[in-house]
């Protein structure tokens, strides 16, 4: 990017975040992202999901959980996709306590789950083998009037037995 007469901005940038993630690298996806900062870009909501989805994707939970941290000490305001993002690695991980921190901090913060974070949450505990926890969130989106299960809340669940 730097040998380019173009001035790289955030998509630049968060692409590139994006890419080290895809491929594993995490590391390179966190310099990345500090140069970002140190050329005085400011990141965005999109920038900070790239970061916390390519370490996650690491499995470094909690590295995951203290750049959220950070981001959050900033200032900026995490949007349903980071913390859909942040429940789908701690539940890859089998962390599920923290999936349940994740999903209390969620509607401390009075987010609104869309099916997709619904889905996320399903999953986590059909990967933990929690049949009981997995059925318990699909009644609760059978039961709100905002979201409607789909096809993939159902297989998803169909997965834990």
């Amino acid at each position: 990017m730097k040998q380019s007469k173009e001035r790289p901005d955030i998509r630049h940038f968060t692409a590139v975040v994006d890419a080290c993630g895809k491929a594993g690298d995490w590391i390179d996806a966190t310099d990345v992202f500090q140069q970002m900062q140190l050329e005085g870009i400011e990141p965005d909501a999109a920038s900070w999901n790239a970061l916390l989805n390519a370490i996650g994707t690491a499995g470094q939970v909690e590295k995951m959980l203290a750049k959220y941290k950070e981001m959050c000490a900033t200032g900026k305001q995490p949007n349903i996709v980071i913390m859909t993002t942040m429940l789908d690695h701690a539940g890859a991980a089998g962390e599920m306590d923290t999936v349940k921190d994740i999903w209390k901090e969620l509607h401390d913060r009075q987010l609104v789950p869309d099916v997709k974070c619904y889905n996320t949450r399903i999953h986590c505990y059909a990967t933990a083998k929690d049949p009981g926890k997995a059925e318990e969130v699909l009644g609760e989106m059978i039961q709100s009037a905002a979201i409607t299960p789909d096809a993939i809340s159902f297989s998803r669940w169909t997965c834990t037995g």
